[in-house]
């Protein structure tokens, strides 16, 4: 894999241009999108074909758990990652049943998400 194809879903601009700065820093990963909500994260990967959606939480009528499920369904080889500031088991739980690759806590991102990601992409060249 040349390149890691990335979508990011978050309803918070500030997190969005925070966490495309920290990623840009990987050569292998390519932001491919941003999207703001749920709905429009469906429309993106059904046109954009990411290998990987970060993908938030919490984000209005189709929060991120429903929007995975929906990717998910629709596109099985798309790895989703949920990024939250909530630590909660029943939420942890309901992304697992959504089919989410992980569950990070957003204070954890810069110890925990390429790590993720190299061991949920094969042959994926992130340095980390």
């Amino acid at each position: 894999m040349t390149s890691i194809r990335t979508l990011i879903v978050d309803n918070n601009k500030v997190f969005r241009a925070n966490l495309k700065k920290f990623l840009s820093t990987e050569p292998a990963i390519q932001i491919i999108g941003e999207s703001q909500s749920g709905d429009e994260a469906i429309d993106q990967v059904n046109a954009l074909s990411p290998d990987l959606v970060l993908m938030d939480l919490k984000m209005g009528e189709t929060d991120g758990i429903k929007a995975t499920r929906i990717i998910k369904s629709q596109n099985p080889g798309v790895l989703v990652i949920i990024l939250t500031i909530y630590d909660e088991d029943l939420y942890r739980s309901q992304a697992a049943e959504a089919k989410a690759a992980a569950y990070i806590l957003k204070e954890e991102i810069p110890d925990k998400l390429l790590q993720i990601i190299r061991d949920n992409l094969p042959g994926a060249k992130v340095r980390g």
